[in-house]
């Protein structure tokens, strides 16, 4: 028997395409254990046709979750965010994070840190495709890793502020030899995105993709309504707040990185959010999150919570119940965390 399987899987692997199984619960994995040992020394058609049931129920649980989710990734100094949804396979990323080069040449390596974490993570979710990539703008600490995501998924779309889609900062990071060549679709405030729960808040016109035309994202997940900043300043937040006077958020993915430039306090005040997501690196140049936007939340009652200190951040919702996770306790890298006094 071992020999047929053997001989099977030999006989697949030539097949054309990937098969991305992805990575079942603990639970359902030791299930699965425990009946094929079961079967494989007393094993007839009908047990053999059940444990085949085995399988392709937790191939569908993978593919097709109970559960909808968004995860803030710990993609160091830049923005990653995860969105699946529950019942379906349809997936969204904001953003896929990127490494700042400050005139440096780009390292051609085959694992960029998207690989090692945003990339790996999707296909242990056995994704193989994602519906829609938003780009908030065009700095590489934002779009720079869209290269490898092209490379190892089918893309339908890419999400880009109006003004951005013709611009050689994002052309030239879409590789010729990519799985699928995505539609750039442009985007203003108003705009609702078909099959989506994310709506555009900013910006309101065509504009260079620039951190002041950052393409900000709100929507609702499970029972808590969400907003993604991308790294708008104070004015773009004023402007956000004149135009949606009775806005109200539960979790804000606080913009650049919780930098001063960010986080207006009456942006904060009347937008009352409980947590306030921050998507930094570990030992940054800049020192974000600044004290300045620590302050600013705490005086508003926002729970901070930054990748920097507890890794991944994964939120995931079931009909009217939710919870959270977090990779890290939250001080297994208290020393290399920037000082609270920083400037």
């Amino acid at each position: 028997m071992l020999k047929e399987f053997e001989w099977l899987l030999g006989e697949l692997s030539n097949w054309p395409g990937v098969i991305r199984f992805g990575k079942p619960s603990a639970i359902i994995i030791w299930v699965l254990f425990i009946v094929t040992l079961l079967i494989i020394d007393h094993y007839r058609l009908r047990s053999l046709l059940f444990l085949g049931g085995l399988y392709a129920i937790a191939f569908i649980t993978v593919h097709i979750p109970l559960y909808g989710e968004v995860t803030f990734v710990d993609i160091g100094q830049g923005d990653s965010v995860i969105i699946r949804y529950p019942f379906s396979n349809r997936v969204e990323l904001i953003d896929t994070g990127g490494k700042l080069l400050f005139g440096k040449r780009p390292a051609r390596t085959k694992r960029d840190y998207a690989t090692k974490t945003s990339i790996n993570y999707l296909k242990s979710c056995g994704v193989s495709k994602i519906d829609t990539i938003y780009l908030s703008h065009h700095d590489l600490d934002h779009i720079g890793y869209l290269t490898s995501v092209l490379q190892n998924f089918k893309v339908k779309q890419l999400v880009v502020p109006k003004g951005m889609e013709k611009q050689h900062s994002l052309i030239r990071l879409i590789p010729v030899n990519c799985q699928q060549i995505p539609q750039i679709l442009p985007v203003v405030a108003g705009n609702k995105l078909s099959c989506s729960n994310l709506y555009v808040l900013h910006p309101f016109d065509k504009s260079e993709g620039k951190n002041e035309d950052s393409m900000v994202l709100a929507g609702v997940f499970g029972q808590l309504k969400f907003m993604f900043m991308g790294d708008l300043d104070r004015q773009g937040e004023r402007n956000i707040m004149h135009r949606n006077p009775d806005l109200k958020i539960d979790v804000l993915k606080l913009g650049h990185h919780g930098s001063k430039t960010s986080s207006d306090p009456q942006f904060i005040r009347q937008l009352l959010p409980r947590i306030g997501i921050i998507s930094a690196g570990r030992q940054n140049r800049y020192g974000h999150p600044n004290q300045e936007t620590l302050i600013t939340l705490s005086k508003n009652n926002v729970k901070p919570v930054s990748t920097q200190r507890y890794g991944m951040i994964r939120y995931r919702y079931y009909g009217s119940s939710y919870h959270w996770q977090t990779k890290l306790k939250g001080d297994e890298y208290g020393w290399m965390l920037p000082r609270l006094n920083n400037k």
